[in-house]
Parts: structure tokens; C-alpha cells; sequence
């Protein structure tokens, strides 16, 4: 298996998992790992592997770079008992790193402009007020990586049709 595409589509037929859960599961997009299987992606980030991989039982090495068996190295860490962070955030950082709310998670303010002009573009309206409850939503993925568009879409649009603007965000 010389491609990445190759590898994932290795991952699809020996696990029993969906490109879009396993995505899901890495914290990613739903349709992220479909873009690596038809070769939408030229440059993956290093750190969406190793998401990728954690998702998926397999060791980072080979997924990048097709080195040693996928199941070979122990690239992926089993969590200790006392820990409630599933393997596949474990394979570079500590739980207590781990942000709390989606507007902890890096580059969020970039994900929110960006789904702020999709929302005007659907010629959707949400209420200022709404952002800062998308910003204080507790970190639901598995994944430090940013928050996706369509995720911050869909839950500005969930709590603007069902949120009370009168409730304060917790911090």
C-alpha cells in the first residue's frame, strides 16, 4: 500500500466503520476522510493523521508514511482505567489537556467568522446572542483540532431555534 488512500481504505475494509464515523470519531468533518480517499487532500496535516489513526486502532507510522504494520508499533496509547478521554486523543497529549468548551479549541474564532458567512449566505439569520453558547458547548469531539464549519452551523442553528436568549453562557 504505497498511498494514504490506499491505507485508509485498508482501515474501511478491516474495521467495521464508515469514512464518515470514523471522521466523526476523529474529531474531524464528516466528509474529511472521504476527501483523503479520492485524493482531495495534496498536504494532510500531521496532526489530522495521527487523529485519524487514534480513530482507528492503527499506528500513526504507517499510516503517514506506510512504514512497519498497521497494527505494529503501539503509535496509538491505551488510556489508564482512572482516565475518561477515549485512545484517540491520547496519542499526544495529556487529559487534563484537553479543552472543556468549543471556543477553547485552537483556531475556533477562524471557524466562527467562517461559519458566520455560510450562515449569510444561506440568508440564515442567528442573533448574536447565540454565539457565545456555540463558544461555551462543551468540547463534544475526540479531536483538539478546530471545530468544523458545518458543526458551528448546525449548533448556532440548533440553539437559535431552541435556545432562550435570556440564559446567560456558563463560562
Amino acid at each position: 500500500m504505497s498511498t494514504l488512500a490506499e491505507r485508509i481504505r485498508w482501515i474501511l475494509d478491516h474495521r467495521p466503520i464508515s469514512a464518515q464515523a470514523l471522521s466523526m470519531r476523529a474529531g474531524l468533518a464528516p466528509g474529511h476522510v472521504g476527501h483523503f480517499l479520492y485524493g482531495r487532500v495534496k498536504n494532510p496535516r500531521r496532526d489530522t493523521l495521527a487523529a485519524i489513526a487514534g480513530a482507528a486502532g492503527v499506528s500513526v507510522a504507517w499510516l503517514v508514511d506506510g512504514e512497519g504494520e498497521p497494527e505494529g508499533d503501539g503509535a496509538h496509547v491505551t488510556p489508564s482505567p482512572e482516565s475518561s478521554i477515549p485512545a484517540a486523543v491520547q496519542f499526544d497529549r495529556e487529559p487534563g489537556e484537553m479543552p472543556e468548551t468549543l471556543g477553547q479549541r485552537r483556531d475556533y474564532e477562524k471557524q466562527e467568522r467562517s461559519a458566520r458567512k455560510q450562515l449569510a449566505q444561506e440568508d440564515a439569520t442567528v442573533d448574536e446572542w447565540v454565539w457565545p453558547h456555540v463558544a461555551a458547548t462543551n468540547n463534544f469531539t475526540l479531536s483538539n483540532s478546530p471545530p468544523s464549519v458545518a458543526m458551528l452551523v448546525a449548533l448556532a442553528k440548533v440553539i437559535a431555534a431552541h435556545g432562550d436568549p435570556s440564559v446567560k453562557p456558563r463560562k
